[in-house]
């Protein structure tokens, strides 16, 4: 038996898409000084790097990683039984819908359809478990993903690297 992971993030080698996200989130001063173009790539690319390496840890788990050409306000969350829909800030209230209601069905095709939209990675690239990822193992990640990373600079690796260890980010 395997687990499937299917996640939707926006196109990190998308310079508008990511220009126009950053002047969308929060306008709170202490909130946009805190996001740049490059912040917001390192940690898409971060979070696409980290479902490759937590598969190596779970070998089990099969993945589908799509990278849209929009971004959406509300973050979706889904499983069998539940979808909850979220603001993208820490501690914004939730949206429960169980599987079978109106609300949960809307949330799968809407997902479903954005998913035919979006480039889909390689799900057969390897990358190196949490702990053991290093700045080469990136790299090398990237280039087969074909995800531009030409503009990063060693600090913006090493930022991805501790993204993708980081505990928090822990899933045993």
């Amino acid at each position: 038996m395997s687990i499937t992971v299917r996640a939707q993030l926006m196109d990190p080698d998308d310079e508008r898409l990511l220009t126009t996200y950053i002047r969308y989130p929060d306008t709170r001063e202490s909130a946009a000084r805190k996001w740049d173009v490059a912040r917001v790539r390192h940690e898409i690319l971060a979070a696409v790097l980290s479902v490759y390496a937590w598969r190596e840890a779970f070998p089990r788990l099969d993945i589908e990683i799509g990278l849209s050409p929009t971004f959406w306000i509300m973050s979706l969350d889904m499983s069998q039984q539940r979808a909850l829909v979220t603001g993208q800030f820490k501690g914004h209230p939730a949206l429960g819908h169980r599987e079978g209601t109106a609300f949960y069905n809307a949330h799968r095709d809407e997902f479903d359809a954005g998913m035919a939209g979006c480039r889909v990675l390689d799900p057969s690239v390897r990358l190196p478990q949490p702990d053991d990822v290093t700045t080469q193992s990136i790299k090398e990640a990237l280039t087969a993903l074909g995800l531009d990373h030409s503009g990063i600079s060693e600090e913006g690796f090493a930022a991805i690297g501790q993204y993708i260890r980081r505990p928090e980010h822990r899933y045993e």
